[in-house]
């Protein structure tokens, strides 16, 4: 019983620092982002950042599958802070061509030979998907 009680001691300890969300601010001005990105979270030194349509929930998911991605890996991660890379959400309603690395991006033409079968396909109304 007493070994029982200390394992629900431990379990309720480490759930209490796991559930503490890590702060979310506006992205570090070091990065010098685009005025799009409006939030910020850190993953041990990767910032993961977003617009203000994408909800911190989201950044605090991202936040933890790229610590648990790195985990095993920590050459990795140190490799990517020392890098300069970054992780970009999009919120639900945004499009590749919102974000500020991709505005100058042109939409192809339905018979681009790049495309594939799929790209190809007219949505319902008639114009390329």
């Amino acid at each position: 019983m007493k070994r029982a009680s200390s394992l629900l001691v431990a379990a309720g300890a480490l759930a209490s620092c796991a559930g503490k969300p890590a702060p979310i601010g506006a992205p570090p001005a070091a990065l010098k982002l685009d005025p799009f990105y409006v939030k910020s979270v850190d993953a041990n030194g990767i910032p993961i950042s977003s617009s203000g349509a994408v909800p911190d929930a989201a950044l605090q998911v991202a936040r933890r599958m790229m610590v648990a991605m790195v985990a095993r890996r920590p050459d990795i991660g140190r490799e990517l802070v020392r890098a300069g890379q970054r992780v970009m959400i999009m919120g639900v309603d945004e499009q590749t061509l919102d974000v500020p690395e991709q505005r100058d991006w042109k939409k192809p033409a339905i018979d681009d030979p790049r495309l594939t079968r799929c790209e190809r396909k007219p949505t319902t109304n008639g114009s390329a998907g």
